[in-house]
């Protein structure tokens, strides 16, 4: 959910911009929702592209025996995950963005404060 978050986020002159995505029940196994969104277990990739190269893309995945599964598609405002037929996650790309770079300042600034009341 991070990971997909941050796909979304505004950058280089781009504006944020929303993902629908559906995780497959059949991609999530026996991990439970949290540890599907939040998990930080290596090889797995989020790419996005243009329509027009999903042939090529699904081409060099088979060629070189690497799982590849279309999970959703880029649009919108918001992030909307659903898990099989669950929704996990809907939250406009902008707040998400904001939670995220200003988590850090906020947390330093506890921090500063409280240091400050000892």
């Amino acid at each position: 959910a991070v990971a997909l978050a941050e796909c979304c986020f505004s950058s280089f002159n781009r504006k944020g911009i929303g993902a629908e995505v559906v995780v497959p029940e059949t991609l999530s196994g026996s991990l439970s929702p949290r540890s599907m969104l939040f998990s930080e277990s290596p090889s797995r990739i989020i790419i996005s592209l243009a329509p027009s190269a999903l042939a090529a893309v699904e081409n060099i995945a088979a060629r070189e025996h690497c799982p590849f599964t279309v999970i959703g598609q880029v649009g919108g405002s918001t992030l909307r995950i659903m898990l099989g037929e669950a929704e996990a996650v809907a939250v406009e790309v902008s707040e998400l963005e904001n939670a995220w770079r200003d988590s850090l300042g906020r947390h330093l600034e506890t921090e500063v404060m409280a240091a400050g009341r000892e």
